[in-house]
């Protein structure tokens, strides 16, 4: 009240006071719109969109100190390793689809065989080799399947920890079935797959039982397990595989 009555009556004394309050008035208003305009325009994850009266949040590009930090946390919690496999297998498939199904095979022919290490004596026929072997041979010829056995059978030995002097024989029945895979007649995969099976377990086996002498029981189990589980994964998945790969 005192501060209206004071303006009025220093208006009645000099009426310019009057003018230059409503002057400072209107640049301190001025002051203030252009400091949030200012505000928001500096600020560079803000889009001020005067028309619609709006700030629209714009994305982020990765600094170098966040992907450090990214990587960081993917090596403490060990994940780095299986992130960057995955990548590369993407990106292999992209580039070369042949070599990406022949180190899928690989790996997956190793994995198949981690049984292996816990049977100490007993060798069972679960594997997913040759069944690699048959798909890659009928898609793109011998060698790509022959490289499947050649890798997967030597590495997965070593990681089973079994006895390497049966090595070389599975290595030359793996590396002929391999060859057999891609220079058959056409035929479908289920006859195949038996195929290949057969002559691996009867190459090997005999070399086993007459020149290593091995025991009866153990090859036989090994041969009638092994040739169980491959009709059984070429009548079942076979031919899905191979329709999905072609």
């Amino acid at each position: 009240m005192f501060s209206k009555l004071a303006g009025g009556l220093a208006e009645k004394i000099d009426p310019s006071i009057s003018v230059q309050t409503k002057c400072d008035s209107v640049e301190t208003t001025n002051l203030k719109e252009y400091n949030s305009v200012n505000q928001h325009t500096c600020n560079p994850t803000k889009f001020a969109e005067k028309r619609k009266g709006l700030s629209v949040l714009l994305p982020e590009l990765p600094t170098r100190d966040s992907v450090a930090e990214s990587i960081a946390f993917l090596k403490l919690h060990k994940l780095y390793y299986p992130l960057a496999s995955v990548v590369g297998m993407m990106l292999l498939y992209v580039v070369y689809r042949p070599a990406f199904l022949v180190l899928s095979f690989i790996v997956l022919g190793v994995v198949s065989r981690i049984h292996q290490r816990f049977l100490r004596g007993i060798s069972i026929g679960f594997e997913t080799i040759i069944f690699g072997m048959a798909i890659v041979g009928r898609l793109y010829g011998p060698w790509p399947a022959v490289l499947i056995g050649f890798i997967a059978l030597p590495i997965s030995v070593v990681y089973t920890e079994e006895d390497v002097k049966w090595m070389p024989v599975a290595l030359a029945g793996m590396v002929l079935t391999g060859f057999l895979a891609g220079t058959l007649p056409v035929m479908n995969i289920l006859m195949l797959g038996i195929v290949l099976t057969l002559v691996y377990d009867v190459a090997t086996c005999s070399v086993y039982l007459f020149v290593f002498r091995s025991r009866i029981f153990t090859t036989g189990l090994f041969a009638a397990s092994h040739i169980m589980f491959n009709y059984f994964l070429f009548s079942y998945f076979g031919e899905t595989v191979l329709s999905m790969l072609a």
